[in-house]
């Protein structure tokens, strides 16, 4: 199974993230991974020069006060394996740039983020963009939903990243020890049926 050593995170400092960060923890004992990076991305913006003269505390940069929320969150809701490393990062500039950069950047192996209840534009849209652009696997977490897997969808059409996707959820299925078999969405048959073959000889 291709091994999830390195996961990253997307935090909004909301009251959505203790979803992400208990999926967080519960892919990092399933795995056994190597480090979990848990990142805010904040846009970047211009404070006039007259302001900043009257409060030159706006110089300094937010990243300690949000570093701060970013642990109190994880230390209440991480339950990972005990040799994963668990690391901070705050970001400043586009949110989708941003994460895409940090995933090429630390060789990510999967990146979790959240999906919002409210069907927000822009929450779920960066998902979507992540999905197509990202350079590694993307897990969508729902807002409400517990830390588990019991039955498990694959969509297969045949191609090479079916064949991946199926690998891994193989490989999950042994380490959940669920009873059910992944169910399988088959688009169509054709000459990529030895895909299924070499699934179910497992």
């Amino acid at each position: 199974m291709y091994r999830y050593k390195k996961l990253m995170v997307c935090l909004n400092l909301d009251e959505h993230d203790r979803y992400l960060v208990k999926y967080s923890g519960f892919i990092s004992r399933m795995t056994r991974s190597q480090e979990v990076l848990f990142v805010y991305v904040y846009d970047s913006f211009d404070i006039p020069e007259e302001i900043r003269k009257i409060y030159p505390q706006l110089y300094s940069p937010p990243e300690e006060m949000v570093k701060k929320q970013m642990q109190k969150i994880v230390a209440e809701h991480f339950n990972g394996n005990e040799e994963t490393a668990v690391l901070f990062k705050s970001m400043e500039g586009p949110q989708l740039d941003m994460l895409i950069s940090c995933t090429k950047n630390y060789d990510i192996d999967l990146l979790i983020v959240g999906h919002h209840p409210d069907d927000s534009a822009g929450f779920n849209w960066l998902a979507e963009k992540l999905a197509r652009k990202a350079f590694c696997s993307l897990l969508v977490i729902p807002s409400n939903t517990t830390a588990y897997f019991d039955k498990i969808l694959v969509a297969v059409d045949f191609s090479d990243y079916s064949l991946n996707a199926l690998d891994v959820v193989s490989a999950l299925k042994g380490l959940i020890r669920t009873t059910h078999k992944p169910l399988l969405a088959v688009k169509e048959k054709g000459q990529g049926l030895n895909i299924l073959e070499a699934f179910t000889s497992q």
